[in-house]
């Protein structure tokens, strides 16, 4: 008997991958790009750091201002690109990414490297911007998919770079890497020069193409001020579902400090307790990656079929309960081991949340949107990082209870604010 499922089943793939628009697989190629650049360089800022005599404190301060700085920019880059143009936005966020990496090849005193921390957060301008171009180039019925298919391809990327980037520093030095990073940064901007123009858009969304190209090639008038940012984001909360909005708001803000403080954490347990070698610190990321890369296609798919609320509430629910296996770590292996099982588990769910994020609001309001989301995550990230840099020299049992506490907080927000579908 012949088995017609398997072909069959590899055609519609193949016409679901045929389908991307010409946008969207040119976005995949630069995200690939930009991944592999800031991988190579920020995976070895922890052992780097330490190395020049910053400990978890100081590193807890220094990111801190990467976020600081990302909030204030988002949330202003947002309402930017939505009225003057998101390509300007998103071209800004790539020159800051490679100026950061030319003042992390020039400095090594504190000085310096708080001006690369706020550099990196001027980076952020970017992300606004970014999303709206996504959505702009996907159609909701497959939405998520399309975005499994876009974090996977940066997760390959990101599986690369770390490892590439720890080998590198261990025998040639940081110096390396950082120049291969900033090769890549340019390359990225040339890559992106095409974005924005009307024969990038998806012919099957032609009027959310249209908002976007308007908005990303017709410079507005006026000036920026507070009372526009506030007067912008006052209309989108008045034209949206504000019971919608304002948990997912407070999620996507303890999702930043959850994710502060598991940055802060990971990397000092390795390097107090088992190893200070670069590819020991740089393999958290690789791992990461690789476990979120193995299910982020699952998970698009799914949020497609069966709707966003369940995947998400679900896997939020069972990461706290993975967590607490962190108290009972006595070797290496198990740390990588807990974050690849943690980062399956967390990251099903990513292109649901990224999904949902995106179709909480109109086309119009959505790079305000992201950038107030992105600025609510980056600001609970800068706390994060405070309050676990302190935490960690206090408790090390306390500082991750705190974490686990806050991933319950997560996925009741959720709870409250995504409808059964």
């Amino acid at each position: 008997m012949v088995n017609t499922t398997e072909p069959a089943r590899r055609t519609r793939i193949h016409e679901f991958l045929t389908q991307i628009q010409p946008g969207m697989r040119r976005l995949i190629a630069i995200g690939m790009v930009e991944v592999m650049a800031v991988g190579l360089y920020v995976s070895l800022l922890a052992p780097w750091y330490k190395s020049l005599g910053y400990e978890s404190v100081a590193q807890g301060w220094l990111n801190s201002i990467v976020e600081i700085t990302g909030a204030v920019v988002a949330v202003a880059g947002g309402v930017l690109a939505d009225k003057y143009g998101r390509k300007n936005m998103y071209t800004a966020g790539q020159l800051m990414r490679c100026a950061a990496i030319i003042l992390l090849l020039s400095t090594g005193s504190l000085a310096g490297l708080v001006a690369v921390s706020v550099v990196r957060g001027l980076s952020v301008i970017q992300f606004p911007a970014r999303t709206a171009f996504i959505a702009g180039h996907t159609a909701k019925e497959t939405r998520a998919t399309t975005l499994g298919i876009y974090q996977t391809a940066s997760l390959v990327a990101n599986i690369v770079a770390p490892l590439a980037a720890g080998l590198m520093a261990d025998r040639f030095g940081v110096k390396p890497p950082l120049l291969l990073a900033l090769g890549l940064g340019v390359l990225a901007i040339i890559m992106a020069i095409p974005i924005g123009r009307s024969e990038d858009s998806p012919h099957s969304n032609r009027n959310t193409a249209q908002a976007v190209n308007k908005a990303s090639q017709t410079p507005g008038s006026g000036k920026l001020s507070l009372e526009t940012l506030l007067a912008a984001g006052r209309e989108m909360f008045e034209q949206s579902n504000r019971r919608l909005l304002v948990p997912l708001l407070i999620a996507f803000t303890a999702n930043g400090l959850t994710n502060g403080g598991v940055n802060i954490l990971l990397p000092f347990t390795i390097m107090d307790r088992f190893s200070t070698e670069y590819k020991a610190v740089t393999a958290l990321s690789v791992v990461s990656s690789l476990g979120t890369a193995l299910v982020m296609l699952i998970g698009g798919r799914i949020a497609d079929v069966r709707g966003r609320r369940g995947i998400i509430v679900t896997t939020g629910l069972i990461m706290p309960v993975l967590l607490f296996s962190v108290f009972w770590i006595t070797e290496l292996w198990q740390v990588y081991a807990l974050l690849m099982l943690g980062s399956m588990i967390t990251n099903l769910a990513g292109p649901a949340l990224m999904a949902a994020k995106m179709e909480a609001v109109d086309e119009e309001y959505r790079a305000t949107w992201d950038g107030l989301v992105t600025g609510g995550s980056s600001l609970g990230s800068a706390m994060g990082y405070l309050v676990w840099g302190i935490m960690y020299q206090a408790s090390y049992t306390w500082s991750w209870l705190a974490v686990i506490f806050l991933c319950f907080i997560q996925v009741f927000c959720y709870h409250l604010a995504l409808r059964p579908e």
